[in-house]
């Protein structure tokens, strides 16, 4: 028994992978959304990013030796690129999302984030908390004026946290469908379709979790942020943020991570393309009517790209720019070959 245990645990092959370690400089964009227009260097509406490694085969005199150009250079005779991660860099909530909702532990299931405040000056009767004329003995009052302020803040800072701090995400070639017309139970209502932000009753609220909910069991990778805890969104996987400020207590924030079941070792460049979702699920990009048939690239657009160096102990670092923008920057560092790493854990 005790040589069939260990036989069988032979078999097992250990990871050989990498953890990847992406810091993005302030200077790097959210993908746009909607009606939105980019911004100067800014990727289109309806795209994401993707992170490319690069193997290159330099040309080889007859005597084995690289053959050179004029300035003395390496002459590349082709070029492999290979997929690493597909992400997304966006704000880590989006007030406008029909799914910012409260999930089953708290005290409103399926409410929209947004009407918070509202709905806990319903459930205590206190419109003004500034105006509730409780007595200084009556706790049960305080505390009801507390909630609403409590409310208040949570609401308040949504607008900020959306505005300030953006997120690398998992990314999904998915988009919510049409939100209903109507609360749940009135005239024109529709179960099948998420209820208006605006509606907070008990029906609709309960419609709008069941929803939510099957929306992200299909599509596992769409993110959909939390603003209670950033790490723990509601669907999806965070990986980290863009370098910034957190604007409720002006902690930093920066740096994200992932793991890549790639032994990344060896290689000669990394690439951070931009590439059109694929929202009608052909296999393709929806590239725009606009964008030229030669112009149409499988492989995205540079919007960054480095090349590597090994550092001590076997970490490789890959300073990585914008091609002409000095603001869009990030540094790459890779921890490969973790299956036989004895070096780093």
């Amino acid at each position: 028994m005790l040589l069939a245990t260990v036989g069988g645990a032979a078999c097992v092959e250990a990871y050989d992978g990498s953890n990847v370690q992406l810091d993005l400089a302030r200077g790097v964009q959210v993908n746009p959304r909607g009606t939105e227009t980019p911004e100067p260097d800014q990727p289109p509406v309806n795209t994401h990013f993707e992170l490319y490694a690069a193997d290159t085969v330099y040309r080889l005199n007859a005597d084995g030796t690289p053959a050179l150009d004029a300035s003395g250079q390496p002459i590349i005779d082709r070029t492999y690129l290979f997929s690493v991660q597909r992400f997304q860099i966006r704000p880590v909530i989006d007030v406008a999302s029909p799914c910012l909702i409260e999930l089953e532990d708290t005290a409103y299931p399926g409410l929209h984030v947004t009407q918070f405040g509202a709905k806990v000056r319903e459930t205590t009767g206190i419109p003004d908390p500034f105006n509730a004329n409780c007595a200084a003995t009556d706790k049960v009052c305080n505390d009801k004026v507390t909630d609403v302020l409590n409310a208040d803040r949570r609401v308040n800072n949504l607008a900020l946290f959306q505005g300030a701090l953006r997120a690398v995400t998992t990314f999904a070639n998915f988009r919510y469908p049409a939100i209903g017309t109507a609360c749940a139970g009135m005239a024109g209502a529709d179960p099948l379709l998420i209820p208006p932000t605006t509606c907070t009753d008990a029906a609709s609220n309960a419609q709008r979790l069941s929803l939510c909910r099957a929306l992200w069991k299909a599509n596992p990778d769409w993110y959909e942020g939390s603003d209670k805890v950033f790490t723990l969104p509601l669907s999806g996987e965070f990986f980290g943020m863009v370098d910034g400020s957190n604007p409720a207590n002006g902690g930093f924030v920066g740096g994200s991570s992932f793991f890549v079941d790639d032994n990344l070792v060896g290689l000669d460049a990394y690439l951070m393309n931009w590439q059109y979702d694929d929202l009608d699920h052909d296999g393709q990009p929806d590239f725009p009517a606009s964008v030229p048939a030669e112009e149409r690239s499988d492989t995205g657009y540079t919007y960054m790209q480095g090349t590597p160096r090994s550092v001590a102990r076997g970490v490789i670092t890959v300073p990585m720019a914008h091609p002409t923008n000095p603001r869009i920057t990030a540094r790459l560092v890779i921890f490969p070959n973790l299956g036989h790493d004895d070096v780093h854990f």
